[in-house]
């Protein structure tokens, strides 16, 4: 652990193994021989899986899939004999990498925590993910949104700025709007990590949906906003539309996360 936090061992998560985020989908597997676990499967989209150091790989040791009971967590050096990764340049510029573990061995001390009962604990990780995703959207789309206000007030059609507009005003008005409700669920879902909250995953939840739902419309509006200068490499403003659309896709979208929502029975929109 101190070595991770210095930033001398790279630690990734291996979890998904589809297009969307499914975390107990669950087809790798790994059984027991000897002193030795051999895990096989495949992995998709493993942030930085082409360099990190050890891989903490999520693989079925019983039950059925997408059963949450069944799953467990397991400590892979990323040299390990077996392991073949694929880089993956994604529209955000990240990195991520596609994983085959065939036959892979690992070390039996090498399973972190209980056989069989990992879903808890990933469950409460990515609840605190979502939240710090949700933080970093927060962050993305105050920034996006203040670029284009300051766009607003210098560009300018027909010997005005286009700030002056009041269609466009009542746009970047709902913009803020919608920010200032993210700031909001953000630091509920921040103080409830604090908090030892019982309804983390609750809060956690909501701020990834209510990011999700608003970041995609402050990127669409930045970009538009901007016109056709937005879209080109040129204007910084088309890059957070791209690592937008990233964020949303991370650790569930809209749909998936509104699921849960309502899997927790105190779906409020806000």
């Amino acid at each position: 652990m101190p070595k991770i936090a210095q930033g001398e061992v790279l630690l990734t998560l291996a979890l998904e193994e589809g297009k969307h985020h499914q975390p107990t989908h669950i087809q790798t597997t790994a059984h027991q021989e000897g002193a030795h676990w051999i895990l096989n499967g495949q992995k998709s989209f493993v942030p930085d899986g082409h360099i990190a150091d050890y891989l903490l790989v999520v693989a079925r040791t019983s039950g059925q899939n997408p059963e949450p009971a069944g799953l467990s967590l397991f400590l892979v050096p990323r040299q390990s004999e077996g392991l073949q990764t694929e880089r993956l340049s994604m529209v955000d510029s990240r990195n991520y990498a596609h994983l085959q573990l065939q036959n892979v061995k690992v070390e039996a001390a090498h399973c972190l925590g209980r056989i069989d009962e990992a879903h808890h604990i990933l469950e409460t990780s990515l609840d605190i993910a979502r939240i710090g995703l949700s933080a970093e959207m927060l962050g993305l789309m105050q920034e996006a949104f203040d670029r284009t206000l300051a766009y607003l007030k210098e560009r300018k059609q027909f010997g005005v700025p286009i700030g002056s507009f009041q269609g466009l005003q009542h746009r970047a008005s709902d913009m803020y709007c919608h920010i200032e409700l993210c700031k909001s669920v953000v630091l509920k879902a921040l103080s409830a990590i604090d908090n030892q909250d019982p309804k983390l995953a609750l809060y956690a939840s909501l701020a990834k949906a209510k990011c999700n739902e608003t970041l995609h419309r402050v990127s669409n509006e930045a970009v538009q906003m901007f016109g056709g200068i937005g879209v080109t490499d040129d204007e910084e403003i088309g890059f957070f539309l791209k690592r937008a659309r990233a964020l949303e896709q991370s650790l569930g979208d809209y749909h998936f996360i509104s699921s849960v929502l309502l899997l927790c029975k105190a779906f409020k929109p806000v």
